[in-house]
């Protein structure tokens, strides 16, 4: 119907017993539509009842079913205590990882500093080493959020993450389109 394989929801509220409970019996409901439809059903971090990925994976342990998995963001990851492990912990139920971007400096186009390109307010090289580490080989979907030109972050953002896939290293139909 969509012409994709997977939705990703934000299950908002607070953290207690009956609000968890709550929560899985509706998307407990909304996994068993999604598998009629084909649909994957992602959970993205949020504040309350799904910010630490213990709590993500304790919610789809209690959901259930092939269909539900997580969709963590390398800004959620960022935010949190220790951002590889809150990667290594949920990517193993990711189908895609949202590669976060806010804002670059350096690189050949910048004139205000000179050098290799650099992200800000975190550093890119942890987050995609967490996700390799634990074998993933899924999506990995640019999300620039920052302010100015779309295009030219999302350009900036793919530059910055094949430089740390080594992506020239692949074979031709490896790489990305």
């Amino acid at each position: 119907l969509l012409g994709c394989n997977a939705v990703a929801v934000r299950a908002a509220g607070e953290d207690t017993p009956e609000s968890f409970a709550r929560t899985a019996e509706r998307l407990r409901k909304a996994v068993d539509r999604a598998e009629k439809m084909e649909l994957n059903l992602l959970i993205s971090p949020h504040t309350g009842l799904t910010q630490t990925p213990e709590r993500i994976t304790e919610l789809i342990k209690k959901i259930g079913g092939f269909r539900v998995g997580t969709f963590p963001d390398f800004q959620s990851a960022a935010a949190s205590a220790d951002p590889t492990n809150y990667l290594r912990r949920l990517t193993p139920y990711a189908s895609v990882v949202a590669a976060t971007t806010i804002k670059f400096t350096g690189g050949k186009g910048d004139e205000e500093a000179a050098g290799p390109l650099v992200h800000q307010p975190y550093d890119l090289e942890p987050l995609v080493n967490a996700i390799l580490s634990v074998g993933y080989d899924g999506t990995l979907g640019i999300d620039f959020r920052g302010t100015g030109d779309a295009k030219v972050g999302v350009l900036l953002s793919r530059a910055a993450l094949e430089s740390l896939l080594d992506v020239e290293d692949l074979p031709e139909d490896d790489e990305p389109e």
